[in-house]
């Protein structure tokens, strides 16, 4: 039987509790979804074994408190916090993953959360973030042109700068600093205001990024995994991705002993007709990634990740024909987003956690 259209997540059930009362969860190996109908798990949910008490997993998450004031500390009012990011639960009630949109220069965070909403992901959150977040923590365009992550281009002159260009790498390296500290708090489940249901894990957090966010996305996806941190669950980069040899984040690091934490799996969707980033581009922005993995698993004491390796290979890459620099607009491209998504979602079914509970 052909299996290559099916889709496939993990499952995960609770084995119990710790010594400090949080749940404890053990992966139960990968589950076919399109095996998987409503009237299956409907006839699980009403089994003996199942509990009628609402899950942790089964409630909303929140973002974490500190999450919202590193994006907008100088909010009053909602629409001061909505002009810097948008949040939505997911629309089955269930947010078990998170998906972190990134916009294009002088681009806006909003239609990126309409098609994040448009792709209604399963158990799946979504934060779309805005360049203007951070308190200008990031870069603003001239001439009224709105915000991007990163230099891109010497505002004196209205000249583009070299991928290698000092100043380019510096921003560069100071977006993928500022994300970074806002990943490591959306990862945290110790919420200021006692929020227990606040924040998620770091395998179940997914970037999408187009252009320059998607630059700044693989960027922030190398330093992690430089610094030896849990890899995400995934990254989405749209037409753009590692545009210079060496990343600022990795030029002086020393490869030490300790463990190597593993990758973060990528797909790049890329025009074959783009410019700005063709697939040549792409071919060697996966290499680079893939080189720093092996890298680092080689000065590692222990050849064996500390945390499973994801599935899927480091990069995967997507060219589409008669492309240029734009923003997906076929089926072909959003089945290639949804199979990669597909592989790396966390799908978490809760009739069988409440039965592993009983």
């Amino acid at each position: 039987m052909d299996k290559t259209n099916e889709s496939f997540a993990r499952l995960e059930v609770r084995s119990g509790r710790g010594e400090n009362g949080e749940d404890k969860w053990v992966d139960a190996g990968p589950i076919n979804l399109d095996e998987m109908t409503a009237a299956s798990i409907t006839d699980a949910s009403d089994s003996k074994n199942s509990s009628s008490r609402p899950t942790k997993a089964g409630r909303k998450r929140n973002l974490p408190h500190k999450v919202r004031l590193i994006l907008s500390p100088n909010a009053k009012f909602k629409g001061d916090r909505r002009a810097n990011f948008l949040f939505k639960h997911s629309s089955d009630g269930t947010d078990t993953n998170l998906l972190v949109t990134l916009h294009g220069a002088g681009d806006s965070h909003n239609s990126f959360h309409g098609l994040a909403r448009r792709m209604d992901l399963p158990q799946t959150a979504i934060l779309s973030i805005h360049a203007s977040s951070c308190d200008n923590g990031f870069t603003k365009l001239p001439f009224g042109l709105g915000y991007t992550w990163f230099d891109e281009m010497d505002y004196s002159t209205g000249k583009p700068l070299d991928n290698n260009s000092p100043q380019r790498l510096a921003t560069l390296n100071q977006a993928a600093d500022k994300l970074v500290e806002i990943l490591d708090a959306l990862s945290t489940s110790d919420d200021s205001t006692g929020d227990s249901e606040a924040g998620w894990q770091p395998e179940r957090i997914f970037l999408f990024g187009y252009s320059a966010g998607a630059c700044l996305a693989m960027d922030a996806c190398l330093k992690r995994m430089t610094k030896r941190s849990r890899p995400f669950g995934g990254g989405v980069c749209i037409a753009g991705g590692i545009k210079c040899e060496t990343p600022p984040n990795i030029e002086s690091v020393t490869v030490d002993t300790g463990s190597c934490e593993g990758y973060t799996p990528i797909l790049l969707v890329v025009g074959a007709l783009d410019d700005n980033f063709p697939p040549a581009s792409a071919a060697g922005a996966a290499q680079l990634y893939k080189d720093r993995y092996s890298s680092l698993l080689l000065g590692s004491q222990r050849p064996k990740l500390s945390t499973p390796a994801p599935a899927l290979e480091p990069v995967n890459i997507f060219v589409k024909e008669g492309k240029g620099h734009s923003m997906i607009g076929s089926e072909d491209e959003m089945r290639a987003i949804m199979e990669f998504l597909g592989g790396t979602l966390v799908q978490t079914m809760l009739a069988m956690e409440g039965a592993a509970g009983a």
